[in-house]
């Protein structure tokens, strides 16, 4: 709670959650410090999981809810794999977003893929919240020195903040 609001946010990633390296230890300590401060806070991961974990329901983690969102628990291998593994998560995540539960919900995405980064701002106008990206994690989109490259670059940086 900030003042006399309570906070309502959707942390979107596509890291695994809630195992996993930096960027996963990195998200669920956001959300277990703004859960101290009384927010709800709710995670849609975005990535395949191995070992038959997915459940697709809602799970809590030190007080925070969060949903692997991924009806595929295996890595695609191959194009149509990828784009099934892409496009499950994204309507998952999206019928969740937009659903009456949650489209009060600020949104803080954690990933750098044009396709996601796009799709969660038109999700944003629609239920007309805060729309923030967590760009620490992939600072070497930077880097890219082709014309492609360097245009995804700006997207990147001046798309929204």
């Amino acid at each position: 709670m900030v003042g006399d609001k309570i906070i309502n946010l959707a942390i979107i990633t596509s890291e695994s959650f809630p195992e996993g390296g930096a960027a996963t230890n990195r998200i669920r300590s956001y959300a277990k410090g703004l859960n101290l401060l009384q927010a709800n806070i709710v995670v849609f991961s975005l990535k395949y999981l191995v070992n038959n974990r997915i459940d697709n329901k809602f799970n809590s983690i030190d007080g925070v809810s969060y949903k692997n969102v991924c009806s595929i628990n295996e890595k695609a291998n191959n194009f149509w794999g990828k784009i099934l593994v892409i496009s499950t998560g994204l309507i998952n995540t999206a019928k969740d977003l937009l659903s009456n539960k949650y489209n009060s919900y600020d949104i803080l995405l954690v990933s750098n893929k044009p396709l996601y980064i796009l799709t969660f701002y038109f999700i944003s106008s629609i239920n007309k919240v805060k729309y923030l990206q967590e760009k620490s994690e992939y600072p070497f989109v930077l880097y890219n020195k082709s014309m492609a490259g360097r245009l995804y670059s700006a997207f990147y940086v001046n798309f929204y903040y």
